[in-house]
């Protein structure tokens, strides 16, 4: 009995070993963000360019759900210390129907800052506008030095068959944080739109991230870019921001601390599952340009008071098996 209560022992104190050296790296799949129109998605796949120095690697900017493209023009933004692109080409999204002439309208590809420039591609006959799934673009990169950078969404705007209007259109965009030598995704859902007179709109979303260092407080901020209209209740804009917990988090939903331009935001929402939580904020706007800064009470590689509460369980179940094991020995001897 006395060696069966010892291996029940060694077998917890494994345990409680391993949680120790894997919490930082913690995390599943992320949480189910809330359904939010309209209903066109752009997306870049991969998000992230990961490799070798010297490899090649396309990003696609993809689109879904889109009805009746007429034109669009989209760039991207990247770490320039990492990668350098090297082509832009339309995606096939617009030429592929073979139903029209795709006019260019060629951006730049800026390598020093890490921006392409947003190109561009439009239909000449209107009634040809495309509806549907498809790539709008093909990035090609290649790595300078072995690691990996994501790719960001930068200024994206589709135009409706009417040749005019702009087609709402939210963007997933990611962003992976490494402290420590370990990598956490946040995934980030946003649209911004302007309510111009002529129906109009401008959106695009992308994140320009920073993580503050431990131990006891965490920050991610990003910017939503947007077209102003000068009347800010025409100008309304979501977000949705999805972060493991593993990374960031608190203790109880109402410790999360959301900041527009450094104005704090009562009216965010919160909500989380077992490994992630996901902020969520409405808001107008004034001005194009939007700096959004959540905030946690907790960072990696701090451990949340529900993990300790693990732990504590485990290291007393563990006293308490050798503790009769010693006891029994001591005993009998």
């Amino acid at each position: 009995m006395r060696k069966i209560r010892s291996l029940i022992g060694k077998i917890v104190l494994t345990t409680l070993a391993v949680l120790l050296l894997c919490s930082p790296w913690m995390m599943s799949a992320s949480a189910v963000n809330i359904a939010q129109i309209p209903a066109a998605t752009i997306y870049m796949n991969p998000f992230r360019i990961q490799g070798n120095s010297g490899d090649t690697i396309i990003v696609n900017a993809t689109i879904a759900d889109v009805t009746e493209l007429f034109s669009f023009q989209i760039g991207a933004r990247f770490d320039p210390a990492t990668v350098n692109c090297t082509s832009v080409v339309e995606g096939g999204f617009l030429s592929d129907n073979g139903a029209d002439f795709v006019l260019p309208f060629p951006g730049s590809i800026d390598n020093v800052n890490g921006v392409v420039v947003p190109y561009g591609w439009t239909l000449t006959v209107p009634g040809d506008a495309k509806t549907g799934n498809g790539i709008l673009v093909r990035f090609t990169f290649r790595l300078k030095v072995d690691g990996f950078s994501d790719v960001h969404i930068y200024g994206y705007k589709g135009i409706w068959i009417d040749a005019t209007t702009q087609i709402p259109t939210k963007t997933i965009d990611y962003h992976t944080a490494v402290i420590s030598s370990v990598q956490y995704i946040v995934k980030i859902v946003g649209n911004a739109r302007g309510s111009a007179p002529a129906g109009q709109g401008g959106y695009s979303l992308h994140s320009v991230t920073t993580i503050a260092e431990p131990p006891y407080t965490g920050q991610f901020s990003f910017r939503v870019i947007g077209f102003a209209t000068g009347d800010p209740a025409n100008n309304w804009a979501y977000f949705n921001a999805t972060i493991p917990k593993a990374l960031m988090w608190c203790d109880t939903i109402d410790q999360w601390f959301v900041k527009l331009n450094d104005v704090q935001q009562a009216t965010r929402i919160v909500s989380e599952n077992a490994t992630h939580t996901t902020i969520s904020l409405e808001f107008t706007y004034a001005q194009a340009v939007q700096t959004v800064k959540i905030q946690s009470i907790y960072i990696v590689p701090e451990f949340s008071s529900v993990f300790f509460a693990i732990l504590l369980v485990l290291a007393t179940f563990a006293a308490a098996i050798f503790g009769k094991a010693t006891w029994s020995a001591k005993r009998k001897n």
